[in-house]
């Protein structure tokens, strides 16, 4: 009762140390609260776009978001660090979640966890079920993983991370948030979507044709249901009730049934389109405000204005004078939602099930920990922070674990830190535990009550943000270090007192140039990171590093002349 006491004495003296500094510091929680409101709106489209390439519905990413942002806010090792559904952790969860990974349809089957039958959904959507069901069994073994390590103090390995890995590492993810912003210069193919039930190319989707493309799509749907299905398809898509769908009928409702008989194409925006043109101009407006407005002022976060001036921009002039609209959040997937509700996952309990779970658990748990801590020792650099950041790691690991373990019984996909959101927060100001709590609050906010307001914002405005992020974020000055010529050669010495004492001298580098080792260490980490993900990447860039650690000081290698040889 004692220990209670204290730390509820403790929490009130914080909270009112903490109100009575922003009371004499205006400027800061100003600050503090602007920065969380831009995090808060730029999470949103990440958020929706993590939760896609997880496999996942939105609302299961930004509840994962809101849980991960609030906790790590406020026990986490680093104020000012954003954490959220991320996308790192995303493509490892992918491997749960696909129908041709971890669980396949056939598996579930083999253990009685989906069947079909008259009265039951197809198999691919039990299957679809499932497998979140395992996912979420993922999700709370991952929070407890982290959280032991951090107990055990397992981050103080971190220290073994050389800096050639960091910067692979920041210049790898720099480059994986800018491509995943090309996605948004894709638009659905709405012809190529149409021709797959179109087989014979005649510009109408007949009965049968839908019969079969759905038939496909849903292995094991019964003759009753495919024909409920069907009913289902023609009442709603048929329009003018001739029988036959065109193109037209197809396109008009992105909801109707039909939608989910047929895989997901995407094409590339082309040169003639305005819409990419109008994207271009709301892109560059956005970039131009970041990186011009804190010359003039820093009273408002650059990005913050920035997405506001492309949202006028697209709703009072783009879509009212000129009539080319481009995509907004609304666009992407609806916000709105309501409140998480407490689940324990429903897989079985069984040694079975944790040999299966995990590997893929211990991936995640070292993808959440490895970019969380490194994006702890980045935000470190930004702010100028030099101290022994070995604590505020351990901290982290800590919160970190816990948010997953409650984002998993809450039926969210979990996370972790987000470089580029804690980027855009201490770049606007938002150093302290108020922005981040904040961030998460309004991300709550948006979620419940102000979906409408959000889902104006045009992607071309958060595209524009994280343009910015990845410029911020990826070390340029890594790039002069590395290029020019090498002078490399290899010299042998021996003396002749000691036949078999043997000095060998490598690359002798000119001065300001980088060695070509460490060179090679961060191209290879930035690789690894863009192609597989970020722990595979650390865990090589730290191997090869010890590999060439060990062969550059074997040059000091000395044998002993009485361990030679009497020669002949």
């Amino acid at each position: 009762m004692e220990n209670i006491e204290r730390i509820k004495n403790d929490a009130l003296q914080h909270i009112s140390g903490s109100v009575t500094y922003y009371r004499n510091n205006p400027l800061r929680f100003k600050n503090e609260i602007l920065s969380g409101l831009t995090v808060a709106i730029a999470q949103v489209p990440e958020s929706v776009a993590f939760s896609f390439v997880a496999g996942v519905d939105p609302i299961v990413g930004l509840y994962a978001t809101f849980f991960l942002g609030l906790i790590t806010a406020q026990i986490g090792g680093r104020p000012g660090m954003v954490s959220g559904a991320a996308g790192a952790m995303a493509v490892v969860i992918k491997e749960v979640m696909d129908s041709g990974g971890l669980y396949t349809e056939s598996d579930l089957e083999d253990k009685e966890l989906i069947s079909s039958g008259p009265d039951k959904d197809p198999l691919a959507d039990q299957a679809d079920d499932q497998r979140l069901e395992y996912l979420l069994a993922v999700v709370i073994l991952v929070g407890m993983l982290q959280a032991f390590a951090g107990v055990c103090g397992l981050s103080v390995y971190v220290k073994l991370i050389p800096v050639p890995v960091m910067t692979g590492f920041v210049n790898g993810l720099a480059v994986v948030i800018f491509l995943a912003q090309l996605q948004s210069f894709q638009v659905d193919d709405d012809e190529a979507m149409f021709n797959q039930y179109d087989a014979d190319r005649d510009g109408q989707i007949t009965r049968t044709e839908a019969e079969t493309q759905f038939s496909t799509a849903y292995r094991g749907l019964s003759a009753a249901n495919l024909a409920k299905e069907m009913n289902t398809i023609f009442s709603e898509t048929d329009t003018n009730k001739d029988g036959v769908i065109d193109i037209e009928e197809f396109n008009a409702d992105e909801d109707h049934r039909i939608h989910d008989g047929h895989d997901d194409l995407v094409r590339w925006l082309e040169l003639d389109e305005g819409e990419l043109w109008m994207m271009a101009v709301m892109i560059s407006l956005t970039m131009a405000i970041m990186h011009f407005l804190p010359r003039l002022t820093t009273v408002v976060p650059s990005s913050l204005v920035g997405i506001i001036a492309s949202t006028i921009f697209e709703h009072a002039i783009n879509r009212t004078a000129i009539g080319l609209d481009t995509r907004t959040v609304k666009d992407m997937a609806p916000v709105a939602g309501g409140l998480p509700t407490f689940h324990i996952p429903d897989v079985p309990y069984t040694g079975e099930t944790l040999a299966e779970i995990l590997p893929v658990s211990i991936s995640l748990c070292l993808v959440g920990l490895i970019e969380s801590v490194l994006t702890l020792q980045l935000v470190d650099e930004i702010l100028g922070d030099r101290s022994d950041s070995s604590g505020r790691c351990k901290q982290e690991c800590i919160a970190q674990g816990i948010a997953n373990f409650v984002s998993g019984i809450f039926s969210s996909m979990g996370g972790d830190a987000m470089i580029g959101q804690s980027t855009i927060n201490v770049k606007s100001g938002g150093i302290g535990r108020l922005s981040t709590t904040f961030a998460a609050l309004m991300f709550w906010f948006f979620i419940l009550a102000a979906s409408s307001v959000i889902e104006l914002v045009p992607i071309s405005a958060l595209v524009g943000v994280l343009f910015m992020v990845v410029i911020y974020t990826f070390d340029w000055s890594c790039l002069p270090l590395m290029a020019g010529e090498r002078a490399s050669r290899l010299l042998y010495t021996a003396d002749p007192a000691a036949p078999c004492f043997v000095v060998r001298q490598k690359f002798h580098q000119p001065k300001g140039r980088a060695p070509a080792s460490d060179s090679f260490l961060i191209v290879l980490v930035t690789v690894v990171t863009v192609l597989t993900n970020l722990a595979y990447a650390v865990i090589a860039g730290v191997l090869v590093a010890c590999v060439m650690f060990s062969w550059k000081f074997s040059d000091r290698l000395q044998v002993l002349p009485f361990l030679c040889p009497e020669p002949l």
